[in-house]
């Protein structure tokens, strides 16, 4: 599976996004044991990004389809759940 990260305005619009592979597609999802714990870090840029207004969400889609996969929880939108809003 891919991971997305999106930095979304006010109104949900994209305003920035990064999509990558886990460790840079050396540990792909097919390898992970059930209910492992895996660490990922992603940067994105957004120059003039006011202080508030904004949120971070995130989730994971199938690289042949394109077809997220689900996301549970209060804070999804379109299968990708809020990570951080100031």
């Amino acid at each position: 599976y891919q991971f997305f990260i999106h930095l979304l305005d006010s109104s949900n619009q994209l305003v920035t996004q990064a999509d990558f592979q886990p460790l840079e597609g050396h540990y792909p999802t097919s390898a992970w044991a059930q209910g492992e714990v895996v660490k990922l870090c992603a940067s994105l840029t957004a120059p003039g990004l006011p202080e508030n207004g904004w949120r971070v969400a995130m989730g994971m889609y199938d690289l042949a389809t394109l077809v997220r996969l689900p996301a549970t929880g209060s804070a999804v939108i379109e299968n990708a759940a809020a990570l951080f809003s100031p």
